[in-house]
């Protein structure tokens, strides 16, 4: 049975209002083991990499600070994540929102960038090629790491998900709703 606090939150942070007002200002991220800010990163994978380096959980949750998990989140989580490894021991990266091997975008998710629900309900995990980077949920003992050489803050979620294949492991959508504040969209 997995711990209710059996799970790390790692973010990368450039704003602390934009975190504070977000991420930090949901309850659920307290209900994390641990949570691991990452300041000043060159690229999110190095302030990924460093904090996956630092949490002491197998299940870590690396998302954007201008992410808001609502009521209920990290329990949806650790049970859906539970129902994934019985299905799959050997998950690779699981999300909120991804894409298909057909192009299709699954998950379900609120963006304020774009004003709209993005998406539809789930009620079991799916099978998808990538995972958008709003929330990347991974295995500390999957042994997965961020390429560093992924520059800025883009396309990191794409390399680590299509890393996941190469080793033959599946990436996943979870049914766990989340609010995405983008601005920049």
């Amino acid at each position: 049975k997995m711990q209710k606090d059996n799970w790390s939150l790692v973010a990368a942070v450039n704003s602390e209002y934009v975190l504070g007002g977000n991420l930090l200002g949901s309850s659920e991220g307290t209900n994390a083991k641990e949570i691991i800010l990452e300041h000043s990163a060159e690229n999110a994978s190095s302030a990924y990499n460093k904090g996956l380096a630092r949490a002491t959980t197998d299940i870590i949750v690396f998302a954007h600070q201008d992410v808001y998990l609502p009521e209920g989140w990290s329990e949806q989580l650790l049970e859906n994540i539970k129902i994934l490894t019985m299905r799959d021991k050997n998950w690779g990266v699981a999300g909120v929102y991804g894409i298909l091997d057909s192009g299709d975008g699954v998950g379900y998710i609120y963006s304020s960038g774009l004003r709209r629900f993005v998406g539809e309900p789930l009620n079991k995990a799916v099978r998808v090629l990538t995972i958008d980077e709003m929330i990347l949920i991974i295995r500390k003992s999957s042994n997965l790491r961020f390429d560093e050489k992924c520059p800025g803050f883009h396309l990191y979620g794409t390399d680590i998900c299509l890393e996941a294949e190469s080793r033959g492991m599946q990436n996943y959508v979870l049914p766990c709703f989340a609010f995405h504040n983008s601005n920049g969209v």
